[in-house]
This record gives C-alpha cells, sequence and structure tokens, in this order.
C-alpha cells in the first residue's frame, strides 16, 4: 500500500479497501488471490472451464507423445538401437508430472505407457541379441 500513498487501508479508484488479504498489481486491488492454471492468473470476467483446458493440455500431450514414439521407431530402424532414448523420454514427460496432474491426463498416460513397454522390449531384444553374439563369437 506504501507505493499508492496509501497507508493501513483507504481508496484505490475509487473504491474503498482494507489492508486485510488485498493485493496490489498493475495498478489494480484485488480483493483476493485469484484461481491459477498453468502459471496463469485468471481474471473474474475470464470463465474458463478447467477440465477443458486440462482436456486440451492431455490432447496436446498425447500428441507429442506419439510423435516421438514414431520418430524413436524410425530412429530405431534407420540409426540403430536410438529409438528406446525417445521411448524412455516420453514415459518420463509423463511420470514426471504431480500424480494429481496424471490421474487427468488419459491420453497422455496411454502413450507413456506403450512408449515404455515398446522401450522395456526392445531393449530386452538387443541385450539378448548381444548376448547371443558374443556367446556365439566365443
Amino acid at each position: 500500500w506504501n507505493n499508492l500513498g496509501v497507508e493501513g487501508g483507504g481508496s484505490v479508484n475509487g473504491k474503498a479497501y482494507s489492508r486485510k488479504e488485498c493485493y496490489v498489481r498493475a495498478g489494480q486491488v484485488l480483493g483476493q488471490p485469484q484461481p491459477v492454471i498453468v502459471g496463469q492468473p485468471l481474471s473474474d470476467n475470464q470463465p474458463v472451464d478447467i477440465q477443458q483446458n486440462m482436456a486440451g493440455q492431455d490432447m496436446k500431450g498425447a500428441q507429442i507423445g506419439w510423435l516421438l514414439y514414431l520418430v524413436g521407431w524410425f530412429l530405431c530402424c534407420c540409426c540403430g538401437p536410438i529409438g528406446p532414448v525417445f521411448w524412455f523420454a516420453v514415459a518420463c514427460m509423463h511420470f514426471c508430472k504431480p500424480a494429481e496432474q496424471r490421474a487427468q491426463l488419459q491420453q497422455e498416460k496411454t502413450v507413456a505407457m506403450v512408449s515404455c513397454f515398446t522401450g522395456i522390449i526392445c531393449t530386452g531384444v538387443v541385450v539378448i541379441v548381444i548376448v547371443l553374439f558374443i556367446g556365439l563369437v566365443a
């Protein structure tokens, strides 16, 4: 309040406010902290459906995951066993999020699980092939 010249309450922009739980931001006084979604405060005149926002985030995350999954297959077929790096990265991108957020991202979970299992199976196949090759050479 000191930066507005008001000590312990007063009026700003013609409205009376007490000092208790008021916040000054960009020249406005807000009575309560506003809800935050992905780091962006929402104003009262901007209704946002949180479920719709999470569905959009889920779809975007799933699209990115499937793209990385396909890039992993392309690199695995063309450049050797590099694909698992991408597949495990997709799984890590999902499983490193908080549990509350992961529970709402079902499409992203699907691509993360497929990527993780593909990475595990292909890594196992590579290990078996290496062991058999070493056994045949020795």
